[in-house]
């Protein structure tokens, strides 16, 4: 827009004479207009940093949801906003709102996060719906426990109910379902209030209510039935993402679990569109794809994965992807025994942490040369690498080399920073990855001269389905190794 334009160079240029209310009123504004013009941006967090101290509570949660609105995060601005003194003092609908702010630009302060959390309690016969719908999604999105503040919004949410939105209904069942709260009067409440409304849930609410609800494994028939029903007539405006997610619930043993046989064959007639729309776009999705790492195409790559605007092609889509590429399920027996290591694994970590557990990632490998043409591989040779390992999602601090991360050296399996859905996310800290690139640097120490003569067999195990990022880092593992039988589950 010209206009915009012209007046954020116009802004930058006198600045420094902004007070602090017209630094988070510009900012605001360009938010709310859906304008991201970074170098006017910039210019403000410059200024406000050393005036932190200067601005009213009013403007700080303004500044900061605007600046979460445009998906910009400068560190140095965050933590100093990140005063409990600074904006704990607001009102019910501030409060829950720079806890989105947060949360969207996935910075996690715990001090000032459970400042928020008690300010919230002092404050929460005030909340409105979506003000308790934006906290408890915010505590989820950042993976943080807070048991005093969730017993207070579920004690708050049950005589009020009627009034919350679809989105907020929604957001209330995922966050719950994240979170594993264990609140069954609450759950109940929830669904018997989606079944009456269903019918004004937007796609995206109703792939969200199901997914949590199917989750925790309370996805009844009644409310089964009224989310088929909601989501059948909105066939056409569901994109990839409520697609793959009401698919992963619309199995076929929760079909089996309706009692109605009109109802029955209504569920099933809807999950088989639904399984024809998502393998277009994935068999689309595949045509894109480079079919050669090191080809010319990688350089499109990114885009590719980006285009979709989904963080995962949930687990039906993600084994249509799969099983284009080729890769299997593992064998019966490694999978029996990675899903025990990685339960008792996640039992462990949920006793040891006040947080919530991320996904983790389980691998087994036994590979030996191809026989040549000139004869037999030696017997020394015949299991010529092995191993097995572990990883959970988290931070790379032992994995560098000469200065650099191993992900982000040449020939490393790439990972996608999914900038349409969670630009903040860095994929490379995602267990699958780490894991298959562990492999690859086993392979390619154990065969120098070349790792497509590798065969042999490598398994994986995932606690939950790939992110995209994940997935496709797993193809690129599969061009890489042609000869090797390579297995995945989740």
């Amino acid at each position: 827009m010209p206009l915009l334009s012209s007046i954020a160079a116009a802004a930058q240029t006198k600045i420094t004479f902004f007070g602090t209310q017209p630094l988070a009123n510009t900012s605001w504004s360009f938010a709310t207009l859906r304008v991201v013009h970074l170098p006017l941006l910039k210019a403000i967090s410059e200024e406000a940093l050393p005036r932190i101290a200067e601005f009213g509570t009013r403007e700080l949660e303004n500044l900061v949801w605007s600046f979460a609105k445009q998906r910009f995060r400068n560190l140095p601005l965050l933590h100093a906003i990140a005063s409990p003194s600074r904006l704990t003092g607001g009102n019910a609908r501030g409060l829950a709102s720079t806890a989105w702010s947060f949360s969207t630009l996935t910075f996690v302060h715990n001090p000032f996060m459970d400042a928020i959390a008690a300010a919230s309690i002092a404050r929460i016969t005030s909340f409105q719906g979506r003000d308790v719908a934006n906290t408890v999604w915010s505590w989820a999105a950042m993976s943080l426990q807070h048991q005093p503040l969730f017993d207070a919004i579920a004690s708050a949410s049950l005589p009020r109910l009627e009034a919350f939105s679809g989105q907020s209904l929604s957001n209330l069942a995922w966050a719950v379902a994240v979170l594993h709260f264990d609140d069954p009067p609450l759950l109940q409440a929830i669904s018997e209030r989606v079944q009456k409304t269903s019918a004004v849930f937007s796609a995206a609410d109703l792939a969200n209510t199901a997914w949590a609800f199917a989750s925790m494994s309370c996805l009844d028939p009644p409310l089964l039935t009224a989310i088929s029903a909601a989501a059948i007539v909105k066939i056409s405006d569901l994109d990839l993402y409520a697609s793959v997610a009401i698919l992963d619930v619309l199995t076929p043993e929760t079909n089996s679990s309706v009692s109605d046989q009109a109802t029955e064959v209504i569920t099933k007639s809807f999950r088989c569109s639904l399984l024809r729309l998502v393998r277009r776009r994935v068999a689309a999705f595949v045509r894109e794809l480079p079919t050669a790492l090191g080809s010319s195409d990688l350089t499109s790559y990114p885009q590719c994965l980006v285009a979709l605007r989904v963080a995962s092609l949930g687990a039906v889509g993600t084994e249509l992807l799969l099983n284009w590429m080729e890769v299997r399920k593992p064998p019966s027996a490694f999978s029996e025994h990675a899903e025990q290591f990685l339960s008792v694994a996640h039992t462990t970590e949920t006793r040891r942490s006040q947080k919530g557990v991320g996904a983790a990632s389980y691998v087994k490998w036994c590979v030996r040369r191809v026989p040549s043409c000139q004869g037999n591989v030696p017997q020394s040779e015949a299991s010529l690498c092995e191993g097995e390992l572990f990883r959970r999602n988290g931070l790379l601090l032992e994995e560098e080399h000469d200065g650099q991360r191993v992900l982000d050296l040449p020939g490393s399996l790439r990972a996608v920073r999914l900038t349409t859905t969670s630009p903040h996310t860095d994929r490379r800290l995602c267990s699958e990855i780490r894991l298959l690139e562990d492999v690859r640097i086993a392979l390619n120490q154990a065969s120098p001269d070349g790792m497509e003569e590798l065969a042999g067999e490598v398994n994986l195990q995932i606690s939950r389905p790939p992110c995209l990022s994940c997935a496709c880092a797993i193809v690129q593992f599969r061009l890489l190794f042609p000869k090797i039988a390579f297995g995945v589950g989740f």
